[in-house]
């Protein structure tokens, strides 16, 4: 019980010390009302060779530039962006 304990706790230290920041991401040149944007989002290289996303979202291309603010901890990412025109 005690060293269940002890994980526990220095698991939620680890969440407490670990820095985020609010990321702005514009996408320019969508056409507009022609399907949706796809943004992945990979934190290693491997994620993003096996194309397995650590973050994915689905954007309506509403205009011809989208922003949206995202909450990323501190490191590195590799972002993959397009728009399904056809919707296939």
């Amino acid at each position: 019980m005690k060293k269940d304990l002890s994980i526990i706790l220095i698991s939620m230290v680890f969440v407490l010390c670990s820095f985020s920041a609010e990321v702005k991401l514009k996408v320019t040149h969508v056409k507009p009302n022609c399907g949706k944007v796809f943004v992945s989002i990979n934190k290693t290289a491997e994620s993003f060779k096996s194309r397995r996303p650590d973050i994915s979202l689905s954007l309506e291309s509403s205009s011809e530039e989208i922003e949206t603010v995202l909450d990323l901890e501190e490191g590195e990412y590799a972002f993959s962006i397009f728009q399904d025109l056809n919707g296939d």
